[in-house]
Order: C-alpha cells, then structure tokens, then sequence
C-alpha cells in the first residue's frame, strides 16, 4: 500500500511535524523585533525548530507575486533538474510560460514539481524563502490561456516560437523568514 499523496497542510517529514504549515493564521502580520540580547522575537507569528519565523498562507502567497523570479525544480529520466523562471500567480496557483522543451515533457508525465522563490529586504535587514511544492499540468483550455496572455508574462527566451501555460497546484506551500545578522 503506498501513502497517501500529502493535502495542503500535512507534514511531509518529519521536521514539518515541528511547523504549521500552510492552515497557519497570525494575528499580526509576520514581523520580527531584535531583542537586546541579540535573539529574534516574533510578533504574531510561530516559530520553527531552528528559529525562523513561520509565514502563512497569505503571506508566502504575496512574496511569491512580488518575486520577479523563481526555480522551478523536477526529476526527468533520473536527473534532478532547476530551472530559473519568471512567473505570476493565478489565484492561488503559480503560472509560468515554458517552451516544448525538458519542463514541458516533466509535467506531461505527471512529474511532482517544486517551485521556490527568496528574497532579502535589505531596509529590514531580513531573508525569506516560500517553497510551494505540487503538482504541474499543462493549461490546455483557450478560455483559460487567453485570460492567462493578458497578464503580460513572457518567456525570456526571444526564440520560443510556441509557448505553453504550465500551471502548479500546490499540496504543500512552506515559507521562513530570518533577521540577518549584521554583526559580523
């Protein structure tokens, strides 16, 4: 008997099991204060085994849409595989345009995907990463691709003559945030 592919907000490891994940709901939004002894105090939001703030939902949602660039990360014939995309948000799924290329062939075989985004806010001297881990498919409906063209994304690469919609529907979205440390 195989498990049970993870819902959104199962651990997968047994690390996630000292986290809440994705069902996380802060009374504040996600910030972190210095102490006078140098640790991290959290305002409103839980912290992790090592220390790093937890980020909900929402907020791991809008740190994706204000990164201008991503990885989206796959196993195609065995070999691990990272490529650099950009991409928006398509309610709470992430979309991105790719070629006819390894990508392509990856999700067409059903592959599990991984797609991360990080950042560093230098003004409040602060790192974060979001992983939004899933499953990709290919968005095959006119209806769709059409309402999808007018959010103005295009692929980097000028030479792509047929560009494909991929779509990831997350089953596991994670995020941290650390102070960076600025004594050194």
């Amino acid at each position: 008997m195989t498990d049970p592919k993870p819902t959104v907000g199962q651990p997968t490891s047994h690390l996630d099991r000292t986290t809440e994940r994705i069902n996380v709901t802060h009374p504040h939004s996600t910030r972190a204060t210095p102490q006078d002894d140098g640790q991290v105090k959290a305002v409103g939001s839980p912290l992790d085994h090592a220390g790093l703030l937890i980020l909900n939902k929402e907020e791991c949602l809008r740190r994706i849409a204000s990164a201008r660039m991503g990885r989206v990360a796959f196993v195609l014939d065995g070999e691990q595989v990272i490529l650099p995309i950009n991409h928006e948000l398509d309610g709470d799924e992430v979309v991105f345009l790719t070629d006819p290329g390894s990508l392509l062939a990856a999700v067409e075989l059903g592959q599990p995907v991984a797609f991360e985004v990080d950042g560093l806010d230098e003004q409040r001297g602060a790192a974060w990463s979001v992983l939004f881990a899933g499953q990709a498919r290919r968005e095959e409906s006119a209806e769709v691709t059409a309402r999808l063209n007018k959010l103005g994304l295009r692929p980097w690469v000028r030479f792509v003559a047929r560009p494909h919609w991929v779509r990831i529907t997350a089953t596991t979205i994670s995020g941290r945030e650390t102070l960076i440390d600025r004594s050194a």
